[in-house]
């Protein structure tokens, strides 16, 4: 088990409890938002292909290709985090996804709505795999194995 450092105020093990928990519930909202963002799409799926005049199959494109992306880029941010730190490469990827949904919101094409998901999931994809990793249980006494 890690011990908090006596010098260093930052150290997140020696942070007050509501501090953890607010740090706790970034991490949530930032996953929920994500998910919600990505899937929140589906049902307005009708009424999207009629705007933009393509077919079901055509407009399911910003379903899938998100999803696939969320996936896929989970092995990108642990190399960023362990170079940049975890905070930030959090924080950063934060205000891209709220960038991309601002994007789609504003979006005037398919393609640009698309592309707009397609960049929220490369956001989102950081909170799957970092967010453990942000939140530790550091609280926790964990019991001896002896």
């Amino acid at each position: 088990m890690p011990h908090p450092s006596d010098t260093d105020p930052n150290d997140p093990l020696r942070w007050p409890r509501w501090k953890k928990h607010v740090a706790f519930a970034s991490v949530c909202a930032f996953t929920f938002f994500t998910n919600f963002g990505i899937g929140g799409l589906a049902p307005a799926f009708y009424t999207l292909s009629q705007e933009f005049h393509k077919t079901p199959s055509e407009t399911s494109a910003l379903l899938l290709w998100p999803i696939l992306v969320l996936g896929v880029f989970n092995f990108f941010w642990v190399p960023m985090a362990n170079y940049f730190g975890k905070r930030p490469v959090f924080v950063s990827a934060s205000l891209l996804l709220c960038v991309a949904y601002i994007w789609g919101a504003c979006a005037q094409s398919f393609n640009s709505l698309l592309w707009s998901n397609i960049v929220a999931a490369f956001a989102g994809s950081s909170t799957e795999a970092l967010g453990a990793a942000i939140v530790n249980v550091s609280d926790w006494q964990l019991p001896d194995p002896e």
